[in-house]
């Protein structure tokens, strides 16, 4: 309920007056609880805040037009193969006009070279090393998932390329 009550800013009324288009970045549960250090509560308590942010973004997702919003997984931006994938999706995505794909990618190779990093290891480990914290992290995922599954629908997907897509997407 607090979530709720939030200054959240309300994407509807953008959407319907501006045409708005919005591409949520999303992460697997697990990564999205320990891609940073907590204060909420230790890890059990992230996944809550985490849980509840993701129920109402899915909810923004679920009361705007379907063709005026994509998820990009951002384990798509791992690789420069993937990230200049991601670029030329997102960007024909949100152009109102024809992309030259080719044009996109050469853009965002000068992105590459001046600011992609490599993925965290040590968050990436810390999503994968199983702990007890870990565990009821899974078990929280597992139990209220549902309530964002709309951001899992294939079709929502920036990229549609399987190799790139959550577990839970293949």
């Amino acid at each position: 309920d607090r979530f709720d009550k939030s200054d959240r800013l309300p994407l509807v009324p953008f959407q319907a007056q501006y045409g708005l288009k919005i591409v949520f970045l999303m992460r697997g549960f697990e990564a999205t609880v320990s891609s940073h250090d907590v204060d909420d509560g230790g890890a059990i308590g992230h996944a809550s805040v985490m849980a509840a942010h993701l129920t109402l973004l899915a909810r923004d997702a679920q009361s705007l037009p379907r063709d005026s919003w994509r998820v990009l997984w951002y384990e798509m931006l791992d690789t420069p193969e993937g990230f200049v994938e991601a670029a030329i999706g997102v960007v024909q995505f949100l152009a109102s006009a024809c992309v030259n794909p080719a044009k996109v990618a050469d853009i965002a190779g000068v992105v590459l070279k001046d600011k992609w990093r490599h993925p965290s290891a040590v968050h990436k480990a810390t999503a994968t090393t199983l702990t007890p914290q870990l565990q009821v992290v899974r078990a929280l995922d597992h139990a209220v998932s549902a309530n964002w599954s709309i951001f899992n629908e294939p079709d929502r997907q920036i990229v549609q390329r399987a190799d790139f897509l959550p577990e839970l997407l293949r």
